[in-house]
């Protein structure tokens, strides 16, 4: 593929990022090189932009990239939100309210009337949501906030409703929202916390397929090569020319990618890219 026409585009977690959730040092230094050179690179994670900002920084990149699963499209050049889907309020109200009901403890992540990110929860009695909220407020991200009953979201854009559970308690939710028109969700294993799933609920045309297509779109290019680990990344994959599952991935996954190659602690991304693309800093 011409390297000036072809988007090549990473997960971050499980995928570029090592099991510590970061960069090593040999991927920010091929890739910041590679960049500078004329690569075209980016990433599409389920993170927001807050917690993903340190691979924009250590990166340099210049190109948009795809937050949240797809609801977002950030510009760092523009430094503003390029695309976005937002949830309609009768959608995550209803599916907000039978998580209440259930006894589970969703988290609502949002916009406020200043567009400035906010992530809402009630409370937090699982390992899997505890790391992950602990693993965000050690960077310094000031997003979460504490709520009563999530009537501050009234007026909020609403990217993402979520709730970690166990399987046995999602699964019913599963077969309920696959009837859905209106909802995109992503159902998962954390890969971080075993035993430990999340059920990720967004706008209908908020997945990595949809935004990767609309960033190809809107970036003029030609081709698509993606690189992923994790059930989100299935649409990405189906949107891609060429997609690569790495090795750390499930099975479940890998059958989607046109290929699989090393694991995630192995610098599985740089390597492919050694290897089958030719830029002027080898």
């Amino acid at each position: 593929m011409n390297l000036s026409e072809t988007l090549y585009i990473s997960d971050l977690d499980g995928t570029l990022l090592n099991d510590s959730q970061l960069l090593s040092e040999g991927t920010i230094s091929y890739l910041s090189e590679a960049v500078g050179r004329g690569l075209n690179f980016t990433f599409a994670t389920a993170r927001s932009i807050a917690s993903s900002k340190f691979v924009l920084d250590s990166l340099n990149l210049k190109l948009p990239v795809i937050l949240y699963n797809g609801a977002q499209i950030y510009c760092p050049v523009k430094k503003e939100y390029i695309h976005s889907a937002y949830l309609e309020s009768e959608s995550y109200l209803h599916y907000l309210e039978k998580f209440l009901e259930s006894g589970l403890e969703p988290v609502v992540h949002c916009l406020d009337e200043n567009d400035q990110l906010r992530v809402y929860f009630q409370s937090v009695s699982n390992d899997s949501t505890a790391n992950w909220i602990n693993s965000r407020l050690a960077n310094g991200d000031s997003r979460f906030r504490v709520t009563k009953d999530f009537s501050e979201i009234d007026n909020f854009k609403v990217i993402e409703l979520m709730v970690v559970a166990s399987r046995s308690q999602l699964d019913d939710y599963q077969v309920e929202l696959s009837n859905e028109q209106r909802i995109s969700n992503v159902f998962s294993e954390d890969i971080y916390c075993k035993d430990h799933y999340w059920l990720e609920l967004t706008h209908a045309n908020a997945n990595k397929g949809n935004a990767v297509e609309a960033l190809k779109e809107y970036l003029q290019l030609k081709n698509i090569v993606s690189f992923g680990d994790n059930h989100n990344d299935i649409p990405m994959f189906n949107s891609s020319n060429h997609s690569l599952a790495v090795g750390n991935s499930k099975k479940a996954v890998q059958k989607y990618a046109k290929g699989v190659i090393e694991s995630n602690n192995d610098d599985a991304v740089v390597s492919y890219l050694r290897e089958n693309v030719t830029i002027c800093c080898n």
